[in-house]
């Protein structure tokens, strides 16, 4: 397996570049993320590869759109890397939802707490909107907690960092769509 991402100023074409070249080098994308961030458009991809697919001529393919496209691109081989993330199906899954006014070091206090108490969080989303005159924060995770972790303890801890910090956190079960 290989990790792809690219980072550059968001324009027409930026995926389509990309995976054109992934689709000419017989790579297959298994996993995928791509957004905009504050005109940044971001890419993350896990992507399959041919037997005998070297890592530097996969890279070397992607000069040309690199300088078009103005994009940071970076592979990393992780075939024999497999993380402590493979492990989470069967694990219970949550959604943490973060509210509040916008300040510093929200991010890191609720996955600091969340990290203590052994979860892994598989997917984060966050942004400020304007709410009339405020701007609100707002902080979307996905974890996956322990086989038998405490979660009115974990959700009581949630609500007093919330209270500490000035934001409303809930947790509920999430609710996976069928494919």
């Amino acid at each position: 397996m290989i990790v792809l991402t690219a980072v550059g100023k968001d324009r027409p074409g930026i995926a389509s570049r990309v995976t054109r070249v992934l689709y000419e080098s017989d790579c297959n994308i298994e996993d995928a993320s791509m957004t905009i961030l504050c005109g940044e458009f971001a890419i993350l991809l896990m992507l399959s590869a041919p037997p005998g697919l070297d890592l530097r001529e996969l890279d070397e393919r992607f000069d040309a759109v690199r300088h078009d496209m103005e994009l940071l691109v970076a592979l990393r081989d992780v075939t024999s890397d497999p993380g402590p993330g493979e492990e989470l199906d069967g694990r219970p899954a949550y959604v943490v939802s973060v509210t509040g006014a916008d300040k510093p070091g929200i991010v890191w206090r609720v996955t600091d707490l969340l990290a203590a108490g052994g979860a892994n969080i598989t997917d984060l989303e966050s942004k400020v909107v304007q709410s009339g005159a405020a701007r609100v924060y707002l902080l979307v995770l996905e974890i996956v907690v322990p086989q038998g972790t405490d979660l009115p303890a974990l959700e009581g801890r949630l609500r007093e960092l919330g209270a500490e910090i000035g934001v409303e956190i809930h947790v509920n079960p999430l609710e996976t769509a069928a494919l």
